[in-house]
């Protein structure tokens, strides 16, 4: 794996972590590893200029990849070359399927992928050819029904679609030819519905939407035409209230919208007209958008969120769900400049804050549960990228700068004697650009880092990180497992792990 020069698309499957390597002059390569580590492998096929990942289904890995023969299709593996094969010609003959894999449902494959009779349509599979077909030809012949926003509830999936009779309009599918349907023609005849940022609370899916005679309105489904209706008309007559960031909290959710009175405020909804209420503006001038809540994070009983009210500018919010009990609960940098606060993620009963203080680097401030005092991690600033996650199971995941040592990784049980680097990765202040987190499988994290010998660029899941990764070798660290480069070695006093 040393003669390679770049990983990309690193995907964590299950149990096992797959991703593609490629050189100069080399023929790229589909690699596994497995969770403890111990086992990597590379897989022993012919991959084409066009390979990617795509998903996960049951016990099987999808990924698209391209031959002379077959063209651009899609693939299956369990892991072992003898189970890596084409899944299906989609697409007879050289041409591309182009598949897109849209979710999991009943152990099987969801897939979005082109033939030249029907051109892009919904696809299942159960990781065999003859169990790989099309759902529905929902926009009949060679008309792509242009599937977009979706989200999956329970074992479903809910998505925008178009027919050519009914514009864009509410579909479903259970993964069965007959359980994919409209739901419903939201705006009646040929004009679009166009429902969107869908969001399932307590198996009802919300979602934003127009009927044509109403803006774009906030509306709910149980997947039948019966069930299906605008919850609220929120800004009367023909003008959006374009309800965005669905957030569950106690018994409803929170989200943002406007009523034309008042800017881009905070609601909450039980699910009911009657329900769905404006808790509080954050700033009292209609034409400001600045007050709308970002970033929100439920913590301890309370959603936390970005805001300017244009007196503090903008800090961090929280609100249990009512006009009372919305207010600025912490102005880290006083005045009207803001501190853009951030909520991270919660560990062991801790919130973990990003905040832009005083100071060049971003800061780590922490907020222990049933406290309203909050905690700044000393000596050690926090870069804005910190990759697709950070916090995990026991332990939050970053890359800290500190003049001694640069950008390297750190790890933080939510207390200052807990928060620590993990090692100089790239010696003394030259950082190691750990910037991109990948994700977590059993108890082994998985990043990209750069020790200053070599340069190049990491796509983990469609992100650039910019920098070197290689997955070897691992070192153990409080059980949990940090892949970087080879060389030079870690000078970590942990035994390294027999796959080296």
């Amino acid at each position: 794996i040393d003669s390679y020069r770049f990983i990309s698309n690193l995907i964590v499957a299950r149990d096992s972590i797959f991703f593609q390597t490629s050189g100069s002059n080399l023929p790229r390569k589909l690699w596994k590893m497995d969770s403890n580590g111990q086992s990597l492998e590379a897989l022993d096929i012919e991959m084409g200029t066009y390979m990617s990942l795509l998903g996960y289904a049951g016990d099987l890995f999808y990924f698209y990849n391209y031959d002379e023969v077959t063209g651009g299709e899609p693939w299956v593996s369990d892991g072992t070359n003898a189970a890596t094969r084409l899944l299906k010609d989609i697409n007879p003959g050289s041409a591309l399927s182009r598949p897109h894999f849209l979710a999991e449902l009943g152990g099987k494959a969801l897939l979005i992928a082109y033939d030249e009779m029907h051109w892009r349509e919904p696809w299942i599979s159960d990781g065999t050819s003859d169990g790989t077909f099309m759902l529905k030809d929902i926009n009949p012949g060679p008309n792509s029904s242009r599937i977009w926003d979706y989200s999956v509830s329970g074992e479903r999936l809910f998505f925008n679609a178009e027919d050519g009779s009914h514009g864009r309009e509410l579909w479903v599918t259970d993964g069965t030819t007959k359980g994919t349907h409209l739901v419903k023609d939201i705006n009646p005849g040929e004009g679009d519905g166009y429902p969107y940022e869908f969001f399932a609370v307590a198996r009802i899916m919300y979602f934003g939407a127009s009927d044509g005679a109403h803006g774009y309105e906030l509306w709910r489904t149980d997947g039948t035409k019966l069930g299906t209706w605008m919850v609220k008309d929120i800004n009367p007559g023909g003008a959006d209230s374009g309800p965005h960031s669905i957030t569950p909290i106690d018994s409803g959710f929170l989200f943002t919208a406007t009523d034309g009175v008042n800017g881009r405020a905070l609601w909450f909804s039980d699910g009911s007209e009657l329900g769905t209420v404006m808790i509080k503006d954050i700033v009292d001038n209609q034409t400001n958008g600045w007050g709308r809540p970002l970033h929100p994070m439920v913590f301890d009983n309370r959603l936390f969120f970005r805001a300017d009210d244009g007196i503090h500018g903008s800090e961090l919010w929280a609100t249990r769900g009512s006009s009372g009990s919305t207010s600025l609960v912490a102005e880290f940098v006083p005045g009207t400049g803001g501190s853009f606060p951030k909520p991270l993620g919660i560990v062991n009963n801790r919130m973990f804050v990003k905040v832009s203080d005083a100071s060049s680097d971003d800061a780590l401030w922490i907020l222990n549960e049933g406290s309203e005092v909050f905690q700044k991690i000393p000596d050690v600033g926090v870069r804005v990228n910190l990759g697709q996650r950070a916090a995990y199971d026991g332990i939050f995941v970053f890359s800290g700068r500190t003049d001694e040592y640069g950008d390297e990784l750190w790890i933080s049980d939510g207390t200052p004697e807990g928060t620590q680097r993990v090692t100089d990765i790239a010696a003394g202040p030259a950082s190691s650009a750990t910037i991109a987190i990948f994700g977590m499988i059993d108890d082994y994290i998985i990043f990209s880092a750069n020790d200053g010998s070599a340069r190049g660029t990491c796509c983990g899941h469609g992100r650039r990180a910019g920098s070197t990764v290689r997955p070897l070798p691992g070192r153990r660290l409080n059980d949990v497992l940090f892949c970087t480069r080879r060389k030079p070695p870690l000078e970590v006093a942990f035994s390294e792990l027999p796959w080296g």
